[in-house]
Order: C-alpha cells, then structure tokens, then sequence
C-alpha cells in the first residue's frame, strides 16, 4: 500500500473561487475565438485545466457561464468607470461624461 504524502502548507487543490475564476477566464477566452454558439465546455474545461465534472460544480450549462462572463464584464466595466469619474471634480460634469464615457468605449 502506497502512502500519499501531501506538503504541509499546500493545498492540494485552488480553492472553489479561483477555479470559477479559471473557468470564466477560460471561457471568455472560447467565446471570443470561437463564438458563444461554437464554444464547447469541453474546450472551455481544457482551457481552464478542470475536468468536465468542475464546470458542473459551479454551472449548470453554456448559457449560464455566458451569462456569468458577461455579468463580470459588466461589474469590471462599471468599477472601472466610477474609479475614472471619481479622479475628477464633482462639479467637471463634462470631464465626467467624457471620462465616463471614454472608459467604456476602451472597454
């Protein structure tokens, strides 16, 4: 019988967090070469380094990881414009827009 020996300190697996981060990553990454209709779990699993049964753990299909990439999209898209408008002048109503809307067509 072998022992397994695991390195104190080191976990053996990400944490629940960082695997959804590597799936959504993943998937971002499918969908933008190959389209949402054409991307595969199976490509996007591959890409993220997790077994197909992991996807499953935190999404129940294609359409519900679509969804939460774009609703991160959207949670980066807005944190990054507050911090943009908040550098200006309360009154600079102008600079706000413009740097409001500057950071969204960046994005």
């Amino acid at each position: 019988m072998s022992v397994r020996r695991i390195t104190p300190g080191r976990p053996r697996t990400k944490p629940a967090e960082e695997r959804r981060a590597d799936l959504l990553d993943a998937a971002e990454a499918v969908f933008a070469e190959r389209g949402v209709d054409a991307a595969r779990i199976d490509e996007i699993t591959e890409r993220a380094g997790v077994a197909i049964g992991t996807f499953y753990l935190h999404f129940s299909s294609k359409r519900d990881i679509m969804l939460a990439v774009q609703s991160r999209f959207v949670d980066r898209l807005v944190k990054r414009q507050h911090a943009a408008v908040r550098k200006l002048p309360a009154d600079d109503w102008t600079g706000r827009v413009d740097a409001w809307l500057g950071d969204a067509v960046h994005a």
